[in-house]
């Protein structure tokens, strides 16, 4: 027969061709037609109940007909329906049972946990233990009755004859008892999770008289209270809720630990009490009660959204709880997360279409067109070991994936359209596992509407239009598909080679990845949110975040031997030198206005966030007032929707996570605000919005209309803004639109004008630029070559003793400040100058060209052919040459 195994705790179960077995004495062999999936069945696959029988066959809500029997078996005959509970077997001897408590047997077994139940075709039952099943119920409703009725029905029975009964917590087992109790005449007052309407709505359909949540107070005392819900701290709630005298009944056979209350709530002979198990007379006496309404289970999770409907499962239809299959939602539509994943991923490959007809722009130059390296690597290991910025720019960057990726797109084509539709490529694959990630801890509802909000950000456009942007592309895939084999890895521990091989392609693209560990136990805490304890949570996830924090180790260790740097990945940004961490958290406080406008509301783009368009300052200023109040805004709601929208919470905490690393607070990043840094923060803002969306109580077209609505107006400006990359001079032009008091704009400006022979103009507006940012040394540079080129030595020597002294690590003016200085009269100092070079820059062509012709023409021709053998000394020549009289 059929059946599936639960192998270990956490596992997924796996359908396995097994005997069919055999009845015993006193047996029943039953042939499975439904079985319910109950909470506990979650308990036992998740470890929350020890020692099961291993491998099981899980299922305790069963509903079959008699295919044989064993020998001693009186009551049932071949061909009868009968159900199995919860309780399989006692001893029938200790002091529980001879005392008509066998739900309290200290050697009971139980079907699903240490009896095999039944997700199976077949499985074996003691005949005591099984149920005549009365007429009018098909198999999938009698399923829940078996457990959900029973344990609910017993819980009613220990509350006494309450006239005014609350159940926390509206799902199977209450919203039976809700029926019954209705049918004795009972009062009903249903709590639900905050802000669940719907499963408030269902209740006052089965007819109760109030319906709220549970952090509500009823609007009259409670009688009587039952505790549906596995969760601790209801326990006080409903103590507060009953009049003296009352009882608060605890359903459930597992509890998250209850917080302590003080003894006010309890004192007035209030009574808290458990129930256990199940007994034979408790089932016969329950299904002789009058007929339910025809209701179905319903489920639903924490996050909004993610509704799901099912009753019970027939033979070889689950797969492992709770349903192998996507159950259907209210509207009919079946939603799986590879679909989401599909979904996004398609919508993120056609906005980031058009970059295609891109060219290489701005750092794309630096990074990738001009590297021979890449273009005829000499081995992997010579590309793996490449500094990300070419060694003469200094810095301490190292991006192996990234450069990899490079040269091998060099191998198929150097056209830049090529670069730009492997980035579609990856831009697609970014979309579509973020969607699937959220899927995964928030349903397909929210991760569907995620994918898509993400896919058409406009602020991704930077990242997905230039060539260098591939980082971002890349990190974002390498930290999506960690997480996902992550969470998958609690069941499959082979999938933590998933991990590692993901944290690996993330950090080698981007230093941000190294939040990946704690990455780990956020999602983890996402998917567990109020279902199990946190404790057991960041257990589960230990595995998988050291495997990501080896592999983090392991990149900056390597990192310090090839880039000469191990934690930091460069200098800080222009406007932020010479402040304290306190100065720039302080500063960055205001400034992070631009991420939030940035990410919620991507009207207004711009290719340049530097001094002097981007303000930075350590004063008390309204910006920073405002910002303050944005950030408490956002985490005061964040807290007060923790229970009914945790999305809002867990895209928060993902927004802080991921930003971290890019907002020199605690890293220095060298750019103040970019926005191809905010592509993977904006997915926590997406998983919010698309969790706060879903939870309104909007009529589902008017949401469907507004999501469709955003979607078109972020599609439309982000390919409104991919032309801005097509090449320099579109480049340029819109950042003399965007930012016309950036340095880097200036710094262009100046450029353009000497281009133009305009060099008053040129000059005026580099030294403008060096002037608002005097800790970059590229205007000055630019103004030495101009001052080269017009024959002003002793001025471009000045600027470039600047230079070197804002940055020392470039090659560029050390490779002209020889130049200079021998233009100037200065040979010996230019000698000098040109050995000091190109000892610093051995491996710079040009550096080391440039400093053998300057050693030659200050006429130290050993030390220039020491370094180019074949280089021409002029003097040594002429003195060589024999002199010819007239």
């Amino acid at each position: 027969m059929r059946a599936m195994l639960l192998e270990g705790p956490r596992r997924p179960l796996r359908e396995a061709v097994v005997q069919t077995p055999k009845p015993g004495p006193g047996e029943l062999l039953i042939q499975v037609r439904a079985c319910g999936v109950c909470r506990t069945d979650l308990h036992v696959a998740d470890g929350e109940l020890p020692n099961p029988k291993l491998p099981l066959v899980l299922g305790h809500e069963i509903v079959g007909t008699v295919a044989d029997v064993g020998a001693r078996v009186d009551r049932f005959a071949p061909g009868d329906r009968v159900g199995v509970p919860w309780l399989g077997w006692t001893c029938g001897e200790c002091r529980f049972c001879r005392t008509a408590r066998e739900n309290l047997c200290e050697r009971a077994r139980f079907t699903g946990y240490q009896i095999d139940g039944g997700y199976a075709e077949y499985t074996v039952a003691d005949a005591r233990y099984c149920f005549a099943l009365p007429r009018g119920y098909s198999d999938a409703e009698a399923a829940p009755l078996l457990c959900a009725g029973l344990i609910g029905y017993r819980a009613l029975v220990a509350a006494g004859d309450a006239e005014r009964l609350g159940l926390y917590g509206f799902g199977g087992a209450a919203h039976l008892v809700a029926q019954v109790a209705r049918h004795e005449g009972r009062r009903i007052f249903a709590f639900t999770r905050p802000g669940d309407t719907d499963g408030q709505r269902f209740a006052k359909e089965l007819g109760a008289v109030w319906a709220g949540g549970s952090d509500a107070a009823p609007p009259e005392p409670l009688d009587a209270a039952i505790i549906f819900a596995p969760a601790g701290p209801l326990v006080p709630a409903a103590l507060r809720a009953v009049e003296k005298g009352g009882t608060v009944v605890c359903a459930g056979i597992h509890m998250s630990d209850i917080p302590t209350f003080p003894y006010d709530i309890l004192w007035g002979e209030r009574v808290v009490r458990s129930v256990a198990n199940l007994t034979r007379r408790d089932g016969e006496k329950f299904l002789r009660l009058a007929p339910f309404r025809s209701a179905r289970r319903r489920s639903r999770s924490p996050w909004i959204g993610r509704t799901t409907r099912s009753t019970a499962c027939g033979p070889g239809a689950c797969a492992a709880p709770p349903c192998c299959s996507p159950a259907p939602r209210p509207d009919g539509v079946e939603l799986r997360g590879r679909q989401a994943a599909l979904a996004a991923g398609l919508v993120a490959a056609l906005v980031a279409a058009p970059s295609v007809r891109n060219g290489f722009v701005q750092d794309d130059h630096w990074v990738v067109e001009q590297r021979p390296l890449l273009q005829h690597p000499g081995s992997l290991a010579a590309v793996l070991t490449e500094p990300y910025w070419p060694r003469g720019f200094g810095g301490v960057l190292w991006r192996p994936a990234v450069l990899a990726s490079y040269a091998l797109d060099y191998r198929v084509s150097a056209s830049p359209h090529w670069f730009h539709a492997v980035n579609v490529l990856w831009a697609a694959a970014a979309a579509a596992a973020l969607a699937l990630l959220a899927t995964m801890i928030a349903g397909p509802t929210v991760g569907l509407v995620a994918g898509l909000l993400f896919a058409v950000h406009p602020v991704h456009v930077e990242a997905t239009a230039s060539v260098v942007g591939r980082a971002e592309l890349m990190a974002a895939v390498g930290y999506a598909v960690a997480l996902i084999s992550a969470l998958r890895s609690e069941q499959r521990p082979a999938w933590l080679l998933g991990v590692a091989v993901g944290a690996a392609l993330a950090i080698g693209a981007k230093e941000h990845a190294a939040t990946l560990p704690a990455a780990v136990l956020l999602v983890f805490l996402a998917r567990d949110l109020g279902r199990v304890g946190w404790r057991r949570t960041l257990g589960a996830a230990v595995p998988a975040a050291a495997c990501t924090t080896v592999v983090v180790v392991v990149y900056f260790l390597a990192r310090r031997g090839v880039a000469g740097g191990a934690f930091t990945p460069g200098g800080l940004a222009p406007g932020l030198h010479g402040l304290d961490l306190g100065d720039r958290a302080w500063a960055m406080l205001a400034i992070s206005l631009k991420w939030w406008r940035l990410l919620l509301f991507p009207v207004r783009l711009s290719a340049d966030y530097n001094p002097a368009q981007v303000v930075v300052t350590t004063a008390l200023t309204a910006r920073h007032g405002l910002a303050a109040l944005v950030w408490l805004a956002a985490g005061l709601a964040a807290w007060q929707l923790r229970g009914s929208v945790p999305g809002v919470a867990v895209g928060l905490v993902w927004l802080v996570l991921t930003i971290l690393p890019v907002s020199n607070v605690i890293v220095p990043t060298e750019v103040i605000v970019a926005e191809r840094t905010l592509y993977l923060p904006s997915w926590g803002v997406m998983l919010a919005l698309a969790a706060l969306g879903a939870s309104l109580r909007w009529p589902p077209r008017a949401k469907a209309w507004l999501l469709v609505l955003v979607l078109f107006a972020g599609a439309g400006r982000s390919v409104a803004r991919v032309p801005v990359w097509r090449d320099d001079q579109s480049f340029f032009a819109a950042q003399e639109r965007d930012a016309p008091r950036s340095f880097r704009t200036l710094w262009l400006e100046g450029q353009e004008a000497f281009r133009l022979g305009q060099q008053a103009r040129g000059e005026r507006l580099l030294e403008a630029a060096a002037a608002a940012a005097p800790e970059v040394a590229g205007p000055r540079d630019d103004l030495a070559r101009a001052y080269l080129a017009a024959g002003l030595w002793a001025a471009a020597v000045q600027q470039l003793r600047t230079s070197i002294a804002v940055d020392s690590g470039r090659a560029p003016p050390w490779g002209l400040l020889p130049r200079a200085l021998l233009g100037a009269g200065d040979t010996t100092g230019a000698g000098d100058a040109a050995l000091l070079a190109a000892r610093r820059f051995p491996q710079d062509e040009s550096v080391v060209d440039a400093a053998a012709d300057v050693l030659a023409g200050a006429g130290r021709c050993g030390e220039a052919r020491a370094l180019r053998p074949r280089v021409s000394c002029p003097r040594a020549e002429a003195r060589a040459r024999p002199q010819v009289r007239p």
